[in-house]
């Protein structure tokens, strides 16, 4: 999924994020929270109207050579439109393309900030529950959808059902 966020200012900068959904829309309310003032958008989509499925074969942005910042490895990506780093295909150490002069640097900074301190590094995966009035000895587990969080989540069952013993 990708998000376009042009500027309001006339340099017409326009950034677009790319992940997945699920990260996508709970970035959008952080988003527009924050940098709303600063975004081009109508008013009566309130947001979601800068929202849309990714189609490589149709899209000329959103290329690695067009990616300004990247979050929580890698998975999310803050792009620039008509910005081209072509250092991004040379070897290591060579510096990047100076992004452009004209920026809109305020959006710039507001989406960093934003996408920085609402893209976790790790979801909270692990969830205990248990119903008010519930006398069983049981107790619900829900794990993420995240690989790394069953992981630990199996882990830390084992350990648990090991030391029961």
């Amino acid at each position: 999924m990708t998000a376009r966020f042009p500027s309001v200012k006339p340099q017409n900068s326009t950034f677009r994020v790319l992940t997945d959904a699920l990260s996508l829309f709970s970035l959008m309310d952080e988003v527009i929270g924050a940098c709303g003032p600063l975004v081009y958008q109508p008013t009566t989509t309130r947001g979601h109207g800068l929202v849309a499925p990714y189609n490589h074969t149709v899209s000329s942005y959103l290329w690695p050579e067009q990616t300004i910042q990247y979050y929580r490895a890698s998975s999310v990506a803050l792009t620039l439109d008509h910005y081209n780093n072509t250092a991004v295909f040379l070897p290591e150490g060579t510096p990047a393309i100076p992004l452009p002069k004209d920026l809109d640097t305020a959006l710039l900074a507001c989406l960093n900030d934003t996408i920085g301190g609402a893209v976790p590094l790790v979801e909270d995966g692990i969830r205990f529950s248990k119903t008010k009035g519930d006398t069983s000895s049981s107790i619900g587990l829900r794990v993420s959808d995240s690989p790394i969080m069953s992981i630990l989540a199996l882990a830390y069952l084992v350990w648990c059902i090991l030391g029961s013993l």
